[in-house]
């Protein structure tokens, strides 16, 4: 049973800031959830709960008991966006980041939020307490089409270069995540668009491939289902990192990497091409990339043969 005074997760990993890696604080704190709600590929909203203000505080006092003594840097994510008062309560949000900055060893406090509630006073406020905040919008990919007919993301991608522009110029971080395969793309596609959107957002601070995961209850579990959506291959991902601009901090972590329905090969492979993703995304460096594996093949005949079928999948 869901306590809404629990936070849904906590763990410890490490991330690069700034060309240094720190230990990293990640919470996913129990809110009503995402405003939009209706992205494809998304399940997060089996984590939403109709949390009170005293409940998310609870929740905070138990990610804050967490807090390593060395430095550190902390994610709060709600599966939603950190700036919507709806989620996060604005005197949530300011008890929240008063906590945090009293923390003279918190290096970086990672957000997010979508666009619309990206606003001048709501950073200008938060920077006055947490000058490191840094705020990830998930835009997903530069293609207005992409993002609205196979995702259903509900914004454009000049609502992210309004948002984008409000929080360059309060002097907060911009981190962005993009999307790999959504829906109704073939694997050669979903590399293409996530290159491309590289380049369209050269200005962000850290740039994060998400390869999409079958999450329950979702429209990509259904044409998973009917074998009508593949995950990406890791392949695909460690392609993508190897040709992409290096502009920004480039990572990836695959949620469900090495599983059917996470970014995945052959089996044989996965578990050190993942190691590799991981050690790219704290080193930047491609020379990491060493494993092969007679799956690559493979996987290279479904990038010149599946766009012919119109992104159905070859091969699972």
């Amino acid at each position: 049973m869901k306590k809404a005074n629990e936070p849904a997760g906590i763990w410890r990993s490490a991330d690069r800031f700034d060309g240094e890696t720190l230990p990293t604080i990640t919470a996913i704190m129990r809110t009503r959830g995402c405003r939009w709600n209706s992205c494809r590929m998304c399940g997060y909203f089996e984590e939403h709960v109709e949390s009170t203000e005293e409940d998310l505080l609870k929740q905070f006092k138990v990610i804050e008991r967490n807090f390593p003594k060395e430095e550190f840097a902390l994610k709060i994510f709600t599966s939603g966006s950190f700036f919507d008062p709806r989620e996060i309560p604005e005197n949530v949000r300011r008890e929240i980041l008063r906590i945090c900055s009293s923390y003279k060893n918190l290096r970086r406090l990672i957000v997010e939020s979508r666009p619309e509630f990206v606003k001048e006073e709501i950073l200008e406020e938060a920077l006055s307490l947490i000058p490191s905040l840094e705020v990830a919008i998930g835009l997903e990919t530069s293609d207005d089409f992409i993002r609205n007919f196979c995702i259903n993301k509900g914004f454009s991608f000049d609502d992210f270069l309004e948002a984008s522009k409000i929080i360059k110029n309060s002097g907060a971080y911009l981190r962005v995540y993009l999307l790999l395969k959504p829906p109704f793309l073939s694997e050669n596609t979903a590399i293409k668009d996530v290159l491309r959107s590289i380049k369209a957002i050269s200005w962000a601070s850290t740039i994060s491939i998400n390869p999409v995961s079958v999450h329950r209850g979702t429209e990509v579990e259904k044409l998973f289902r009917r074998r009508e959506y593949r995950p990406p291959w890791l392949w695909s991902v460690v392609e993508v990192l190897r040709r992409c601009e290096k502009k920004a901090n480039i990572i990836s972590d695959p949620t469900g990497g090495g599983t059917k329905r996470g970014a995945h090969n052959c089996g044989k492979c996965d578990n050190d091409i993942l190691r590799e993703i991981r050690k790219f995304s704290l080193t930047q460096d491609e020379s990491v990339f060493q494993k092969e594996c007679e799956c690559k093949e493979k996987w290279k005949e479904v990038l010149e043969l599946e766009d012919l079928t119109f992104g159905t999948p070859l091969l699972f």
